[in-house]
């Protein structure tokens, strides 16, 4: 670019980028290098699905330069994942914290969801406590925002399972303070509101949006 303008954040996602093959991958960072003139600390930031990664897929984030990983967890429990159709278990989390910091990676995030159909505070609070086990550098929590009038394929999902006002009330607050708890926190703020609605897929690609109220943390460094 001229003027001295140089592009200082790149953002792969939402939906599923790493779906691409490593070539592709490659290819497109390349026509973006050749097109735009980067910072030397440029944040490269990918939104990742464990379902579609490999080893090869991880050597290509490496090498256009990946700085930051972002993981849409929801919930694991497997109810919730069904009727999602989000299928992810924790171990395939691990795996890909593990293989991107083996990789370099030094900024880890992962997405929380609150509301989910079939979720309970006791399934949010398996899922709080497995994802704070990975030490992410940010978690972020958010709100599943139900409408199906908007966003078509959430007709699958039956209203009944979805928890009520106080039960989402109930989880928000209970996720907030395990997420605070001094033993984790490093600084947190609240955002609201946002504009993004609903599952983006129920085929396992995307995360999910419908934000009423974001709670973004740094946890402490490894």
């Amino acid at each position: 670019m001229s003027n001295g303008v140089k592009v200082r954040a790149v953002h792969f996602g939402g939906g599923s980028p790493t779906m691409l093959k490593p070539e592709d991958m490659l290819g497109l960072m390349a026509a973006l290098r050749s097109a735009f003139t980067f910072a030397d600390d440029a944040e490269i930031a990918v939104e990742m699905d464990p379902n579609d990664l490999d080893e090869a897929r991880y050597d290509a984030l490496a090498e256009i330069g990946l700085t930051r990983a972002s993981l849409g967890v929801q919930d694991f429990d497997p109810a919730v994942q069904t009727a999602i159709n989000r299928l992810q278990s924790f171990e395939q989390t691990r795996s890909v914290v593990d293989a991107v910091r083996e990789r370099g990676v030094q900024s880890v995030n992962c997405d929380l969801l609150y509301g989910l159909p079939y979720q309970t505070i006791a399934s949010l609070e398996r899922t709080v406590s497995d994802i704070v086990s990975l030490r992410p550098d940010r978690i972020a929590l958010f709100g599943y925002a139900h409408v199906p009038w908007m966003k078509k394929h959430q007709t699958m999902i039956p209203e009944e399972a979805l928890p009520d006002i106080g039960e989402r009330f109930r989880q928000t607050n209970h996720a907030t303070e395990l997420l605070l708890a001094p033993v984790t926190r490093r600084s947190a703020s609240i955002i609201s509101p946002c504009r993004r609605t609903g599952l983006r897929s129920l085929r396992g690609k995307g995360g999910c949006g419908g934000i009423s109220r974001a709670i973004r943390m740094m946890l402490p460094m490894r």
